[in-house]
């Protein structure tokens, strides 16, 4: 079961990969695809899609990821990170702040909010959107984000 889940989320992330950038040759973010499963409930996953840097303002670059999970869920400032796991809803996109831990490791970042999460939502033109405003590097690239359909 685990296994399946796993191609059914990295074909979700490779579908979603080449959406965002197909979108426009300014914005381009890097392939980082890999899927996680729940132990206890091999059915549900997630998948990594993409990571990058936003600079919001004159602030310091926030490091971020891009995810879809194939349940919905509340987001915990703690660990575990998923609660209240429910399946009825779809799928669910979100991205969550991150930052360089001790060794080879990454932490959320909660400079932004308690949780770290930047967007979380279950429409996947809203996720696309909120990827590309944060992968845009210029607001001229912004704008033409800000000219989707919907």
């Amino acid at each position: 079961m685990a296994e399946r889940t796993g191609r059914i989320l990295t074909a979700a992330g490779e579908t979603t990969y080449q959406r965002i950038n197909s979108f426009h040759r300014a914005i381009r973010l890097p392939k980082a695809i890999f899927y996680r499963v729940f132990d206890d409930i091999p059915h549900f996953g997630y998948c990594h899609v993409t990571t990058a840097s936003t600079a919001f303002k004159a602030e310091e670059p926030v490091n971020w990821s891009f995810y879809i999970a194939n349940f919905s869920s509340e987001i915990s400032e703690t660990y575990p990170f998923f609660e209240r796991i429910r399946s009825g809803k779809g799928r669910m996109y979100f991205a969550v702040a991150f930052e360089k831990a001790p060794g080879d490791m990454f932490k959320i970042d909660r400079s932004l909010r308690k949780n770290g999460l930047l967007f979380r939502t279950s429409d996947p033109q809203v996720a696309l959107r909120n990827v590309l405003m944060l992968g845009a590097p210029n607001e001229a690239a912004r704008s033409l984000v800000r000219q989707m359909d919907g």
